[in-house]
């Protein structure tokens, strides 16, 4: 550059900050050479990068030799650091026991049982034996082929230490000791706990002052397991909470909760196995016990109609949904309001593959509001395991629906096609808006929206808003559909190809 402009005129300490949020090299998994995208503007840029401990905190593992220049230029600085010990150098994992003390995030990926699993977690277990005053966010994520979680007291007896600034815990695959006095986690503010035992509802669980937000998937407990105590479980500051259980797993877990009402509840249910009918049918006394009783009158708005606001049928979640970016940047947890009644309150219910139409009746359709409905794979019943869409049996029962939200990734919406050929003008009188994403728009579910669209504007119950995203569609086609909506069609962008 030859002549002085108003970057050039910045602070080095300010521009360090701005590469910080523009270095291309953020989620920690691409080329090393999208390293030199800013140094190559020119010499000054490139003197402040080598010379910026900043620069250097997003730690890549290449080799041995580059990490070391890495971790000797990063200096005192937070460091975020993502471990893969099936393609990084074991040596680089190593190298990181001597920094794990101002280490910010720590992301560590594992195969349990792999060739490469037992030498590494030597390194990790060092790692997780010492102090961590700095960390912020941990994630431990080991995958195997067995059901069964790995247990984190085979590290040589490795357990967590005392982490004072923890905000984000995220464990899948492992099972901690909850009850081990070194274990404090007063300023934990995001749970996401996979294959957690009720027994293990315990100890350092028992009080967490901040905790907002939590997603856990429960196992049932065994015969003889000792399930926590009423009103164990002290939150007093809960603020989101999703579950993937069983209604007994569920209704254990209410038992011990003690927090204020969670302004949004997602209820991913765990479905039994289809061997045994009388199961199905305590099952769903169970299931119906649970939206009444434990989650109903847990809402001021709901607790006399005993009515749901929201409704999510999926076809295809296996696991909770909750999960954090790669991108550490984004795990500030914005400024909350102690004024929780200006939340709106939102319950979901997931029904997990294979769809169950007996579930849906155990389930108070009438006052919902909201509904979602994810149709990537056919619903298939219990009894014939024949393919079926549980359409016809939803939208008679839905009201008072006013927002429909479709993920279809189909090119055709059986949802759509029972909504545009259905002849009851009172079916769905209320809907104001629908939210159509991941869809072909171009074909045949383009159409079926289309003509349900003309069919409300002919009865004069036209359409407050619609909303596209993520879908194949024209223009033409938005012009299409903007004529039978009262405000603009919202839409992202314009593709002509299918989205992945």
């Amino acid at each position: 550059m030859h002549h002085q402009t108003t970057v050039q005129s910045l602070p080095d300490e300010i521009l360090s900050h701005v590469f910080m949020h523009h270095k291309p090299f953020r989620v920690n998994d691409v080329d090393i050479t999208a390293w030199l995208s800013i140094p190559a503007v020119c010499r000054k840029w490139r003197a402040l990068c080598l010379a910026s401990p900043l620069y250097w905190t997003h730690i890549l593992m290449p080799n041995p030799t580059y990490l070391r220049l890495v971790l000797e230029r990063s200096r005192e600085a937070p460091l975020v650091v993502f471990v893969n010990t099936e393609t990084d150098d074991l040596e680089c994992i190593a190298a990181l026991q001597g920094h794990i003390y101002h280490t910010k995030y720590l992301n560590i990926r594992s195969v349990v049982g792999s060739v490469r699993w037992a030498t590494a977690y030597q390194y990790i277990g060092n790692i997780l034996r010492q102090p961590m005053p700095a960390m912020r966010g941990l994630h431990l994520h080991d995958y195997s082929e067995s059901d069964s979680p790995h247990q984190l007291g085979a590290l040589h007896g490795a357990t967590l230490p005392s982490l004072p600034a923890l905000h984000l815990l995220d464990i899948r695959g492992l099972r901690l000791d909850w009850e081990t006095p070194r274990v404090a986690f007063g300023q934990l503010g995001s749970l996401h706990l996979e294959d957690l035992h009720l027994a293990d509802m315990r100890g350092a669980l028992t009080d967490m002052p901040n905790l907002r937000e939590v997603a856990i998937k429960v196992r049932d407990p065994s015969p003889g397991d000792a399930l926590p105590p009423a009103k164990s479980l002290v939150w007093p500051r809960l603020n989101s909470l999703e579950l993937l259980c069983s209604p007994y797993a569920a209704r254990a877990f209410w038992e011990a909760l003690s927090a204020p009402e969670p302004a949004q509840l997602t209820w991913c249910i765990d479905q039994p196995s289809l061997d045994d009918i009388e199961t199905i049918s305590q099952y769903e006394e169970l299931l119906r016990d649970v939206v009444h009783t434990r989650i109903s009158h847990r809402t001021k708005q709901l607790h006399q109609a005993r009515r749901l606001s929201a409704l999510m049928l999926t076809a295809s979640r296996t696991e909770i949904s909750f999960n954090w970016s790669e991108d550490m940047l984004v795990h500030t947890s914005p400024n909350h309001t102690r004024e929780t009644d200006t939340i709106p309150y939102t319950l979901s219910i997931k029904f997990i593959l294979p769809f169950w139409p007996d579930s849906i009746r155990a389930v108070p359709l009438d006052g919902i509001q909201s509904l979602c409905i994810e149709e990537e794979h056919p619903w298939r019943t219990y009894y014939d395991n024949s393919g079926t869409y549980p359409a016809p049996i939803l939208l008679p029962h839905l009201r008072d629906l006013r927002v429909l939200v479709l993920h279809t990734y189909r090119v055709n919406s059986p949802f759509l096609q029972h909504m545009a050929t259905h002849s009851d003008e009172l079916l769905l009188p209320h809907l104001e808006h629908i939210i159509i994403e991941n869809t072909n728009l171009l074909t045949g579910a383009g159409n079926e929206l289309l003509r349900y669209l003309k069919r409300r504007a002919r009865s004069s119950r036209w359409l407050k808003e619609l909303t596209i995203r993520k879908c194949t569609m024209s223009r033409d086609m938005v012009a299409d559909l903007d004529t039978y909506v009262r405000l603009p069609v919202s839409w992202d962008y314009i593709s002509t190809t299918v989205p992945l």
